[in-house]
């Protein structure tokens, strides 16, 4: 069990019925490989972290909506959401304006929101979300405004420490250990 889930914390992670997370930064250590392939077209290559789709799967299984959030568009950050049943919300301008919708859609209010943010760019989200969280390298501004800053850096891990600590706040991790079999 985390030591970091204080009782405010347990609180208002309580309340979070969907998770909202950026990439870049987050999902993964903010690096890009760009290429260009033979016949002249881009492609962008991005490391992710087996252990954050775990609990991405396990909110998903205790109806806990995910989606994963970017400026950017990229092949493989869809590819990355689909494989794990998120949604993806790519080349979003205003990401208030496009949360809103979706909890409009959802019937939820902004303190069912857990959103992880890395810079500047997320700090509107930060400011709303009923929960938020940011990776230790993250900007200054977004750390000093988060709810809580990860022992993780971006990309190695941040969204395995803070959706652990949602799903002990709710009481199901244990339930999560304890099922008779491992679900991949």
């Amino acid at each position: 069990m985390y030591q970091n889930l204080n009782p405010a914390r347990k609180e208002k992670l309580s309340k979070v019925q969907f998770v909202v997370t950026d990439v870049d930064g987050v999902h993964t250590d903010d690096t890009v490989l760009l290429g260009i392939g033979p016949n002249g077209e881009r492609f962008e290559m991005y490391r992710f972290i087996t252990c954050d789709g775990i609990v991405i799967k396990e909110c998903l299984r205790h109806s806990i909506h995910v989606a994963l959030i970017s400026g950017r568009k990229a092949p493989a950050v869809k590819q990355r959401a689909a494989d794990l049943g998120a949604r993806c919300l790519q080349g979003i301008v205003d990401k208030v304006a496009a949360v809103e919708e979706i909890l409009k859609e959802l019937g939820l209010k902004w303190e069912n929101i857990l959103f992880i943010g890395n810079d500047v760019q997320d700090l509107s989200l930060i400011r709303l979300a009923g929960f938020s969280a940011a990776p230790r390298d993250a900007a200054p501004e977004v750390r000093s405004e988060a709810d809580y800053v990860t022992e993780k850096e971006g990309g190695h891990g941040v969204v395995r420490e803070v959706l652990q600590m949602l799903l002990e706040a709710k009481g199901l991790w244990e339930h999560i250990l304890d099922r008779e079999r491992t679900l991949g």
